[in-house]
């Protein structure tokens, strides 16, 4: 596997251009974070939303509830979008309009995760569609609004976002651990799919559900994970529904690679890393 760690590797920025292509045709990005704990995942989503911002004069809105005593995205704070609302009402200026990312963490007195409800930033995300303003919401484990793979909040806002959004600017970055909890839409209407490291359900789930052709699925459970110091981990590949791997992987820091494997060459077998 320490091997696997040195293997040259395309920069993630590469991955994001490609994953952030509907942002430059005037619609919502809709991209998924699969993989086991511990590998690069959280990291990936705040490059992302960099990216995001260079590309789009949009809003971000992150739900960031996953631990009520240390918050994972820099933006200005709010407890759920209700709180932002009535102090916007109280005093306009409270809203930095210079800064486009608005950080949304619960009410940590609720307990470890703060009781953010995520159906409520996506109707946020619906109001500011209505007022054709570009976003994307940031979900960093969307099965936390899910139950039994199905929404917990029925008629859900959020499905509602992925199936009809996309042409109203309204995107997504979601990720989740427990891929056979997650419902459909997000798989279904997701262009791309940055994958870490997983094994066993999630790879199953993934090529059934079409995104891995071209023998990925045997280079997902070989990538390099949390048996690496934080600083060195971050290695995915990047999946595109219906269509083949494009035969490489990515990490965000690493030197450029623009030349593509040629199409005709054959998958990597499983235990490698493919050529670069």
């Amino acid at each position: 596997m320490a091997e696997a760690a040195r293997a040259k590797v395309t920069d993630g920025e590469v991955a994001a251009a490609e994953a952030l292509t509907s942002v430059r045709h005037g619609e919502g990005p809709r991209v998924g974070f699969l993989g086991d704990p511990g590998c690069g995942k959280t990291e990936a989503m705040r490059r992302m939303i960099a990216a995001y911002l260079r590309a789009s004069s949009g809003v971000v809105l992150v739900a960031d509830d996953k631990s009520a005593w240390r918050q994972q995205f820099e933006g200005q704070t709010f407890k759920d979008p209700a709180d932002l609302e009535s102090r916007i009402q109280a005093d306009p200026s409270c809203l930095d309009q210079r800064q486009r990312v608005i950080v949304f963490r619960g009410d940590p007195s609720r307990g470890a995760r703060g009781g953010l409800d995520l159906e409520s930033v996506a109707r946020f995300q619906a109001k500011l569609a209505a007022k054709r303003r570009p976003s994307v919401c940031i979900y960093d484990e969307i099965d936390r609004a899910t139950v039994n793979g199905m929404w917990q909040q029925n008629p859900s806002d959020i499905a509602w976002s992925f199936g009809k959004g996309r042409e109203d600017g309204m995107g997504a970055f979601w990720g989740l651990q427990q891929t056979q909890s997650a419902p459909s839409e997000p798989f279904n209407n997701s262009t791309h799919m940055f994958v870490f490291r997983c094994v066993g359900n999630p790879v199953m789930l993934l090529k059934r559900r079409g995104y891995c052709e071209g023998g990925v699925d045997a280079v997902i459970p070989r990538l390099p994970g949390d048996e690496l110091p934080k600083a060195q981990r971050g290695y995915f590949v990047l999946l595109r529904r219906g269509r083949p791997w494009d035969g490489l992987v990515y990490r965000f820091g690493a030197p450029r690679v623009t030349q593509k494997p040629p199409a005709q060459s054959a998958p990597p077998t499983a235990g490698a890393l493919p050529a670069m």
